[in-house]
């Protein structure tokens, strides 16, 4: 589990709501589940996979050989120890790191 001082909040664009589930390619946000329906305009809404493990973090990595997915925390506290250090990932969310909305929970 991620340790209080790296857990990141990210909320909707549209109603502040913590939890998304979709992200719109074109305008470059995120939308919860009820605002993601509302997004009336043509565009590409990619849907957001919750970390396998902690199930509150945005998955981040995609483990090719479990085919999981993990945010950065849990892959590498999951990862670390005997034959599972060997396996690879996916960087599953590289928009991310633009994402104005992250905000660190004190």
């Amino acid at each position: 589990m991620p340790s209080k001082g790296s857990i990141f909040e990210v909320s909707c664009s549209e109603c502040s709501a913590s939890s998304v589930s979709t992200y719109c390619i074109e305008c470059r946000k995120l939308y919860c589940n009820q605002c993601s329906v509302l997004h009336s305009c043509n565009h590409n809404l990619v849907s957001i996979e919750m970390c396998v493990y902690c199930h509150f973090q945005i998955s981040t990595k995609r483990c090719e050989k479990c085919n999981d997915h993990y945010c950065d925390t849990c892959f590498e506290d999951q990862h670390s120890m005997g034959s599972l250090q060997f396996h690879s990932y996916e960087e599953m969310v590289p928009w991310t790191y633009d994402v104005l909305s992250l905000k660190r929970v004190s």
